[in-house]
């Protein structure tokens, strides 16, 4: 029995010296591998080899600690490809343990992104992305500045500029607040965007809880509540905003639409937008539910740069549908349009509507002055978009003793009602 127990302490003491000893390999080791000017330069190489991504660093040091977490700090951290400058950040520190994959802390004071250049690189429009974030295994994160900038097809940016970013456990330690100040400027809007989040965003349960956010766009507010659920991609969110700008509505979802497609829009049939509008919206992955209040909705047409002038209307959102109808102004004349969209799936997606009024002379010779009118014209154009495919049919019809004059050419016929019909596709 003496013998057990010798034999039991003798590896009793092995073993705790073993441990000791790994211990220390492991205080002495890490800061050593992290510092090591031929590691750091292997991998470098083996990320440019694979990606053409280049790495910088300065006074880059690491250091582990006797609770076995590591810190890793560097002055400088910069990835270029080509030249170009995908990502930048000064001043970074970041605390964490390799054994729980918990990290304790990120801490930086300037990160800049360049999120166009860096999705072309690594391909990222065309892949589908399942990736699990789980923020709550990230104890702090303090950023001083952070920018992220995009570009479009067109060369045109938009820069997002985050300051004082900043998350902190929950009392019952089950979430995280976060909390930033964020202005987005874009070439396609007329006013900077700004949020101002002081703990109305919490992250608890692999899901973003929305409280009461409060975006400005001008001298105008938006609101949002509701979740997001980034692993699942899904959320459900409510938005209500009183006196939006149309311009940057307009603005923002050509930028969206562009983005996905690049050729011509039928936004772009008109410019020089106004108006604001008052909406209440609530959507999910699946549908949008509200109403859109338009006020004093104003446009010029691409061609012949003829103002488009709008009494207020409502649009409104049923599901998977879009329903619109208004009275306004062409130029001098009562204009009447419709809009429906039945699916926002684009396989799917129909899109129809006309547009309706009649013409007299007091607007050719404003707008068309090649043109005379005796008497008036109806004019209607029914458009019809199926498969990205549109069908625009235009008819004008010109009642007895009213004639159409273009430069020394009439229509004639004057004892009779006349149809003219032109379809498109």
């Amino acid at each position: 029995m003496k013998k057990i127990i010798k034999v039991l302490y003798i590896l009793s003491i092995v073993f705790i010296t073993s441990l000791g000893l790994l211990y220390i390999l492991y205080l002495n080791s890490v800061p050593f591998i992290f510092k090591s000017a031929r590691i750091n330069h292997y991998i470098k190489e083996q990320i440019y080899n694979k990606t053409g991504m280049q790495i910088y660093t300065d006074s880059f040091d690491a250091k582990a600690h006797f609770n076995l977490k590591i810190t890793v700090r560097t002055n400088e951290l910069a990835l270029k490809k080509d030249e170009n400058e995908l990502l930048a950040a000064n001043n970074i520190l970041i605390i964490f343990n390799p054994f729980t994959k918990n990290i304790n802390k990120i801490k930086t004071e300037y990160i800049y992104v360049n999120k166009s250049e860096t999705d072309n690189i690594l391909n990222i429009k065309n892949k589908k992305h399942n990736t699990e974030i789980n923020i709550n295994k990230i104890s702090e994160i303090i950023i001083k500045q952070a920018e992220i900038c995009l570009y479009d097809n067109n060369k045109k940016y938009t820069k997002i500029s985050i300051n004082d970013i900043k998350t902190k456990k929950t009392i019952n330690k089950k979430g995280i607040n976060i909390s930033f100040k964020a202005n987005i400027k874009s070439e396609y809007l007329n006013n900077d965007i700004k949020i101002e989040n002081f703990n109305n965003i919490k992250f608890n349960n692999k899901e973003l809880n929305i409280d009461n956010l409060k975006i400005n766009i001008g001298s105008s507010n938006l609101t949002i509540n509701g979740t997001i659920n980034p692993q699942k991609g899904k959320y459900n969110l409510r938005t209500q905003g009183k006196n939006l700008p149309i311009h940057d509505i307009e603005s923002s979802i050509l930028y969206f639409l562009k983005f996905k497609n690049p050729g011509k829009n039928f936004l772009e049939n008109s410019y020089e937008y106004t108006g604001a509008a008052d909406i209440d919206l609530t959507f999910n992955n699946k549908k949008v539910q509200g109403n859109a209040k338009m006020k004093g909705l104003g446009a010029k047409t691409l061609l012949f740069n003829i103002p488009v002038k709008y009494k207020d209307f409502t649009v409104k959102f049923d599901g998977n549908e879009i329903n619109t109808s208004a009275y306004g102004t062409l130029g001098n004349e009562t204009v009447y349009t419709d809009f429906h969209l039945t699916d926002y799936d684009r396989k799917k997606r129909i899109i129809y509507g006309k547009v309706h009024t009649t013409l007299s002379d007091k607007f050719t010779q404003v707008y068309l002055p090649d043109i005379k009118i005796d008497g008036n014209a109806d004019l209607s154009m029914s458009y019809r978009i199926e498969h990205s495919i549109p069908l625009i049919s235009y008819l004008a019809k010109i009642p007895k003793e009213s004639n159409l004059y273009y430069k020394n050419a009439s229509l004639g016929l004057t004892d009779k009602n006349r149809r003219l019909f032109v379809k498109t596709q």
